[in-house]
């Protein structure tokens, strides 16, 4: 693998560094996607009510454009009722969005992408108080 990746064969610690490229062979560099990327990626999974599509409220979604060869990253479903067992849900527009709570997959994206969030968030950013003295 050090071979593969150019790595320094007798290194015991590499970096794992975020770019496209590493700066010497003592690092890994990952080019990951952003989180808009992903979000963007999930949002084409969920199931567009066919009112929102034809109203121009919605694009269809991946599941009516690629059919039963595409592989969803997640399910997230839409019904004019409330969901029985939902592990997560919002009503939006007279319909509920929801996730179905024996859906692994779909419950482990969610999760990570609520992990990924929280990660990214700085939280408040204090300012420094600042102190004056006035000279002449």
């Amino acid at each position: 693998m050090r071979e593969l990746l150019g790595l320094d064969q007798d290194a015991a610690e590499f970096h794992l560094v975020q770019g496209a490229t590493p700066a010497n062979n003592r690092e890994v560099a990952v080019l990951t996607r952003s989180m808009m990327h992903i979000l963007s990626a999930m949002a084409a999974e969920v199931t567009v009510p066919p009112e929102h599509v034809t109203e121009g409220r919605a694009s269809p979604g991946w599941e009516s454009v690629a059919g039963a060869a595409h592989t969803p990253i997640m399910r997230v479903t839409a019904s004019k009722e409330p969901p029985e067992d939902a592990y997560v849900s919002v009503p939006y527009r007279d319909h509920w969005f929801s996730i179905d709570d024996k859906d692994l997959r779909t419950k482990r994206a969610f999760s990570l992408m609520m992990l990924l969030f929280t990660l990214a968030d700085k939280g408040r950013v204090e300012t420094p108080a600042l102190v004056t003295i006035p000279a002449q």
